[in-house]
């Protein structure tokens, strides 16, 4: 996720809630695997290991803008990142795609 306009970032240890503020709500496109996220004003979530769970305020479009609310990342040699939606369906994409996006900016 691009962390421009960022205002505001938050961690609780204790629960692994985390929160992060945005100017404002923005889309971005993901080049390496051709994708779509919108990204509201607020996104939360509570972070585990290597995991995000009910996450909110994060969005990817497939036919129609579908929520995501957990991420998990594999602990393979060649990790893969999954990202669920609360109806059951996920994806999977080499992690190592959002990496080479990352390095760019």
């Amino acid at each position: 996720m691009p962390l421009n306009n960022l205002v505001e970032v938050g961690y609780n240890p204790t629960t692994g809630f985390i929160w992060l503020k945005h100017q404002n709500s923005f889309e971005h496109y993901y080049k390496v695997v051709k994708k779509s996220s919108r990204y509201d004003e607020e996104i939360k979530g509570f972070i585990e290991d290597r995991q995000i769970k009910k996450l909110r305020g994060v969005k990817a479009k497939e036919m129609v803008w579908v929520p995501i609310s957990n991420i998990s990342v594999d602990d393979s040699n060649s990790p893969k990142i999954t990202f669920a939606t609360p109806m059951g369906f996920s994806l999977t994409f080499a992690a190592a795609s959002f990496e080479a996006e990352a390095e760019q900016q």
